[in-house]
């Protein structure tokens, strides 16, 4: 290789070094910019952050011991519930109540075309 070679070779290189860095600047600043969104879209997915204490609170109310299990179980519940009502509502959320109230739409439709027939 000749010295113009290496020169063109060390040139390209600079210029691709600046175009993967250009990339990652755009790619950190999207990243910024969507991250705030991702509180509000919410994952489907995902269980309920308070899920564990209305399980443990229903376990304790199904299955009593002959101490106060049947109070601590009613005082998870109440506050399972209380702290799921204070979650932020999320598009996720409002995807899966929506698709829950078309289905139980459908049954009703289904349930009145069976008492009209």
């Amino acid at each position: 290789m000749t010295n113009d070679d290496l020169e063109a070779l060390v040139t390209c290189f600079c210029e691709m070094g600046l175009s993967y860095e250009e990339f990652c600047n755009a790619l950190r600043g999207s990243s910024r910019d969507v991250k705030p969104l991702k509180r509000l879209i919410g994952n489907p997915y995902a269980s309920s952050i308070d899920s564990w204490l209305l399980k443990v609170g229903i376990a304790l109310i199904a299955f009593p011991d002959p101490t106060v299990t049947d109070v601590i179980g009613s005082i998870l519940v109440a506050v399972g519930l209380a702290k799921r009502r204070m979650r932020q509502l999320t598009m996720a959320d409002i995807s899966i109540e929506f698709r829950d109230v078309t289905k139980s739409l459908g049954s009703i439709r289904q349930e009145l075309s069976y008492c009209l027939v």
